[in-house]
């Protein structure tokens, strides 16, 4: 709209607070109350369009909009959207409420509390909406709002048994998203005996037929478990997960599931996961070679989280005598048939060689031949993963003597091109870039 492209013009940076934009007419006593009244007019009267329309509007209004000028409207604009969410409309209408009912969690806060109860149930029903976009800001908007409920145990039984017993996949990874979300923003209040009953619930659901449940079911694993403590992660990992996945009869998606589970737990666990640091490590080496893709492509997902998680706690000494043992493994799947797994496997790389650059360069003998094929593939996404790895690998940006080491090993074909192609390419990529989040 308009008032949003207002950020975008010259000497919009004055009005700016704390990185968000808040529009100098709104921020006034009683400045978003001419415009307010047009947008819920619409919502309750309009058509369904004009309703989608006006629910995006008071959103814009609440985002332009700073805490203390919200707050005298926060009952007048919850309530409306709380009943035009709740009837017969189209899922555009219902996603659009949503979203800026999640708008208004974040500035109305505290404020909201008298609505908790009118709120989950609107975000609950939403989780079995027929629309993903639906379904998707309902378990967000659920996970916002227990910051505000004193009771939550109740919610986490629900979606453990909606999850654990609905016949859609769609639906069950609404709720398991949900549950997710839930223990994110509030998991200190949920009690021992919920945790535990949404932890088995969660292993059983590590073998599920559907790669997306398995997947979400590892997620939210990862953020139960974040609740727990050490000997309570171990126990788990050992007796729930691994047990089961290193059966010689297990199938390839209990196992798939299982190398999944072990990158969320280290990724969302955080400190207290990481005394089994080296023992994941240790199960991914073991699955990074297994005779099943899917298999082995969450071994190099979860590795990438793995390293990236002992990486921010600056916990990575301990796992470097292994990381140099398994990257001949690594650049193996960097140079596989499967372009999926060719990605993959530069990830890994990319991921060891920003945690442990001096590790990397040991082994470019190993490393740097796959990712000077992959640059030349014919897969645009293999080709822009390894150059992204490559200058990681080589450190163009931080170390000179690395390229010039690897040149003086190489024969004499490969030095000219690595040199040629650092210089004419590599150079030009910035240090970071969208990608590093991978």
């Amino acid at each position: 709209s308009m008032c949003s492209d207002v950020k975008h013009r010259k000497g919009a940076e004055l009005y700016m607070k704390d990185g968000v934009f808040l529009l100098p007419s709104f921020n006034v006593p009683k400045g978003i109350e001419p415009l307010l009244a047009i947008y819920q007019h619409a919502l309750q009267n309009g058509s369904a369009d004009k309703r989608e329309a006006a629910a995006s509007g008071i959103g814009e209004i609440v985002e332009l909009t700073d805490a203390p000028n919200l707050k005298p409207f926060l009952i007048k604009i919850t309530g409306p959207l709380i009943r035009v969410v709740g009837d017969r409309f189209p899922s555009g209408v219902k996603a659009a409420i949503l979203q800026t009912l999640r708008l208004l969690l974040d500035k109305g806060g505290k404020f909201l509390k008298p609505f908790v109860p009118q709120l989950q149930t609107s975000f609950v029903k939403a989780l079995s909406d027929p629309s993903k976009a639906v379904r998707d800001r309902g378990a967000a908007a659920l996970g916002q709002l227990m910051s505000l409920s004193t009771r939550v145990d109740p919610l986490i039984a629900d979606l453990t048994t909606n999850a654990a017993g609905s016949d859609s996949p769609d639906v069950q990874r609404t709720m398991l998203s949900a549950l997710g979300s839930v223990f994110r923003g509030a998991g200190e209040k949920v009690s021992d005996a919920a945790k535990e009953s949404a932890v088995s619930t969660l292993t059983d659901l590590l073998d599920h037929k559907t790669a997306g449940v398995r997947e979400d079911a590892a997620d939210a694993l990862g953020y139960v478990l974040a609740r727990m403590d050490e000997g309570r992660i171990a126990e788990t990992v050992d007796g729930n997960i691994m047990s089961r996945a290193s059966n010689l009869d297990a199938e390839w998606m209990r196992q798939e599931g299982s190398v999944l589970a072990l990158g969320r737990i280290a990724a969302h666990a955080g400190p207290a996961a990481l005394a089994l640091h080296p023992s994941v490590m240790g199960h991914l080496r073991g699955f990074a070679a297994h005779d099943h893709q899917l298999v082995q492509g969450a071994a190099c997902r979860s590795m990438c989280m793995l390293l990236k998680a002992a990486r921010k706690l600056e916990a990575i000494e301990p796992l470097e005598p292994m990381l140099e043992e398994v990257l001949p493994m690594f650049a193996d799947v960097a140079a596989h048939e499967s372009a999926d797994l060719r990605v993959d496997g530069c990830l890994v790389i990319k991921q060891a060689a920003k945690a442990c650059p001096h590790v990397v360069r040991l082994r470019l003998d190993v490393v740097v031949p796959p990712l000077l094929a992959a640059v030349k593939d014919s897969n645009i996404r293999v080709k822009m993963c390894a150059e992204r790895t490559l200058l990681h690998v080589l450190e163009i940006n931080t170390r000179n003597a690395t390229l010039d080491e690897y040149v003086a090993s190489a024969d004499m074909a490969a030095a000219r091109f690595v040199r040629d192609y650092a210089r004419r390419v590599l150079a030009r990529l910035q240090a970071d870039s969208g990608d590093e989040g991978e």
